[in-house]
C-alpha cells in the first residue's frame, strides 16, 4: 500500500522537474534573444546617433570655411589689406583693419547675441609670419597655424586647421584655425586671414552631448598621432584636458585604435578605461578625424538583467502552476478530472470556414463530432434546440444527447456513418430540460485537416409524429368499429344488406339474411342490390 501510495507523488515530482527544467530552458532562450534584441536596439541607437554627430561635425566645418571664406572676399579686400601692407605705420588703416576683425568676430555686437565661435581673428603673410591680431600679446604664430597659412597661400582656398594644445602667458589653450587667402587685384594672395575659435564653446559641447539618458555612453573624436590613437575632446569619465591622452594604435581592442585603423561600423572591445564596450566608429569626411559613440556593456547587461529577473519570475510562476495544476490532476485521478483538465482544445478555425455558410443558413441542428463522439461544433439552431449555452454543448458528447432508451444503438448509427452515403435514422434526443423529441438524423463522415469528423444535421419530427399517431389511431378505431359491426351482424336474428353509395352494391349481408337466401359471404357481397332483389326474388 505505501509503495503504491508513494507512487503517484514521485511521478508528479517528476514531471515538476522536467517542466522546471523545460521552463529553465525556454527562459534562458527567451533571455538571450532579449539580450540581443536590446544589444540590437543600443547599436541602432549607436549608429544612429554616431551618424548625426558626423553630420554635425561636418555643418560645423562647412560653417567654418564659409566664415573665412566671406570673411577674406567681403569684409576684407585686397586693396585695403595691401594698402596697410605698403605702410605699417598708418593708423588709421590699422585701425580700419582692427574694426574689420572685430566684425569678424562680433557678428552681432546687440547684448543678448550668442556667444562669437572665434576668439581671435589674425592676419598672417603667406609664408606664416604675423601680421596683426586682436591678441595684443600674440607674437606669432604656432607651427601649426603657419603651416595652414602657407597651405592656403599655396593653393588659394580656405582650410581647416586641426586642434592644437599651446600654452601662452602661463595658459594651456586649444584651438582650431580655420584660413582663407586674401587676394590682390591681379589674384595673388598677399596674406592670409585666419578665423581661430575655442572648441570648448561650441565644437566639444556639440560632440559630448548625447540626445538619450545614459549612465555611460559618450562620443569621441580622435585622430593618428604617429603611432598612437590621440584623444581630441575632453573624456566623459576622465578630467584629463583635451589633446593630453593618447594610446597606443597596438591596443587593437581599443575603439579610438580601431577607427583610426580603418575599421567602420559595429565594434566591441574595451575603452580608454579598460571597461567593455560596444561602440560604433566612423570617419569624419575630409578630414583626419574619427568618431567613436560608445556605450557601456555594462549598461546593456543591466538592462537586459531586469528583463532576465522578470522572465525568472515568470518562470517560477510556470513552474508553480504546473505544479499545482499537476497536484490538482493526481488527486482527482481516480474521478477522471485529470483527463477533462488535460483535454486538450483543438483548433476548428478551419471547419469554421469550411461550414461557415451552411451554419448560418441552416434552420435544422447541425453537430460536428470528432472521432471520439465529443462534440466539436454546433450551430445556432442547435443551441436553440437543447436548451444549452454553445460553451456547454460543446462539452458534451453525442451520447449525452441521447434518450436512455436509444442509446443501446448508438454505436451502430455511429458506424453506419462512415459508409460512403452516410446514414438517415430515427432517435430520440433529450433536451437540457429533460424533455425528449423524436428526431430524423442525416449522419455522415467528413475529413477535416486530416482528421476524421461526423457531421450530423437533426430534425425534429415531432409534428409528423404526432400526425401519425392521430392517423393510426383512426386507423384503430375505424378497425374496431369494423369488428363490432361485423359481430352484430353474425348474431342479429334479422335478414340485414348493407351496400355503399352511389352504386348501391353490398358490402356486408347479416348472417341471418344469407341463411334466408341461402348463400354464402362471398357470393353476396359485391353485387348491387338490384341484381340481387332480381336473382333471389326478394
Amino acid at each position: 500500500m505505501r509503495s503504491g501510495g508513494l507512487r503517484p507523488g514521485v511521478i508528479g515530482a517528476g514531471a515538476i522537474v522536467v517542466a522546471a527544467l523545460l521552463v529553465g530552458i525556454v527562459g534562458y532562450t527567451v533571455y538571450r534573444q532579449s539580450f540581443d534584441a536590446i544589444r540590437a536596439e543600443r547599436y541602432a541607437e549607436l549608429r544612429l546617433i554616431g551618424k548625426l554627430k558626423v553630420d554635425q561635425i561636418v555643418d560645423w566645418r562647412a560653417e567654418r570655411l564659409a566664415d573665412a571664406h566671406v570673411g577674406a572676399g567681403w569684409t576684407f579686400t585686397g586693396a585695403a589689406v595691401a594698402g596697410w601692407l605698403a605702410d605699417p605705420t598708418d593708423a588709421a588703416r590699422r585701425a580700419d583693419l582692427v574694426e574689420r576683425f572685430d566684425l569678424l568676430r562680433h557678428p552681432h555686437p546687440a547684448p543678448e547675441a550668442p556667444q562669437s565661435q572665434y576668439v581671435d581673428v589674425i592676419l598672417a603673410a603667406p609664408d606664416g609670419r604675423l601680421l596683426l591680431s586682436l591678441d595684443p600679446v600674440a607674437t606669432g604664430l604656432d607651427a601649426e597655424a603657419r603651416r595652414l597659412a602657407a597651405q592656403v597661400a599655396a593653393s588659394r582656398e580656405p582650410a581647416l586647421g586641426d586642434f592644437v594644445r599651446i600654452e601662452s602667458s602661463g595658459h594651456v589653450l586649444v584651438h582650431v584655425d580655420v584660413a582663407a587667402p586674401v587676394l590682390d587685384a591681379s589674384g595673388r594672395p598677399i596674406a592670409v586671414l585666419i578665423l581661430r575659435s575655442d572648441p570648448s564653446l561650441h565644437c566639444y559641447p556639440l560632440i559630448q552631448s548625447w540626445p538619450t539618458p545614459s549612465e555611460s555612453a559618450e562620443t569621441l573624436l580622435v585622430r593618428r598621432d604617429g603611432d598612437s590613437v590621440l584623444f581630441l575632446n575632453v573624456l566623459r569619465h576622465r578630467d584629463d584636458p583635451a589633446l593630453t591622452i593618447r594610446e597606443p594604435l597596438s591596443s587593437i581592442g581599443l575603439p579610438g585604435s580601431a577607427a583610426v585603423l580603418g575599421r567602420v561600423g559595429e565594434f566591441e572591445g574595451t575603452d580608454y578605461r579598460g571597461v567593455a564596450v560596444l561602440a560604433d566608429l566612423r570617419p569624419v569626411p575630409d578630414s583626419p578625424w574619427f568618431l567613436v559613440a560608445k556605450v557601456d556593456d555594462a549598461e546593456i547587461l543591466a538592462e537586459a538583467g531586469d528583463r532576465g529577473r522578470m522572465i525568472l519570475l515568470l518562470g517560477l510562476l510556470v513552474v508553480l502552476l504546473i505544479g499545482a495544476a499537476i497536484g490538482l490532476g493526481l488527486s482527482f485521478r481516480q474521478s477522471g478530472f485529470q483527463g477533462r483538465l488535460l483535454r486538450s482544445e483543438r483548433d476548428h478555425s478551419s471547419v469554421a470556414h469550411r461550414y461557415e455558410r451552411v451554419l448560418a443558413l441552416a434552420r435544422d441542428p447541425f453537430l460536428l463530432e470528432d472521432a471520439s463522439g465529443q462534440i466539436v461544433d454546433a450551430n445556432d439552431a442547435a443551441v436553440a434546440t437543447y436548451g444549452y449555452s454553445r460553451e456547454d454543448l460543446l462539452r458534451l458528447h453525442v451520447f449525452d444527447l441521447r434518450a436512455p432508451e436509444t442509446r443501446a444503438v448508438l454505436q451502430q448509427d455511429w458506424e453506419a456513418a462512415a459508409s460512403p452515403d452516410g446514414v438517415l435514422f430515427e432517435t430520440v434526443y433529450v433536451r437540457k430540460d429533460g424533455s425528449t423529441f423524436p428526431v430524423e438524423v442525416s449522419s455522415r463522415t467528413i475529413d477535416i485537416d486530416g482528421v476524421p469528423h461526423r457531421e450530423s444535421f437533426g430534425r425534429d419530427v415531432t409534428d409528423r409524429k404526432q400526425a401519425e399517431e392521430v392517423l393510426n389511431k383512426a386507423l384503430a378505431e375505424s378497425r374496431e368499429g369494423a369488428r363490432i359491426l361485423d359481430a352484430l351482424m353474425e348474431h342479429v336474428p334479422e335478414g340485414i344488406t348493407i351496400a355503399d353509395a352511389p352504386d348501391v352494391r353490398i358490402r356486408m349481408v347479416s348472417r341471418y339474411g344469407r341463411e334466408l337466401t341461402g348463400r354464402s359471404r362471398e357470393v353476396l357481397e359485391g353485387i348491387a342490390v338490384d341484381e340481387h332483389a332480381q336473382r333471389w326474388d326478394i
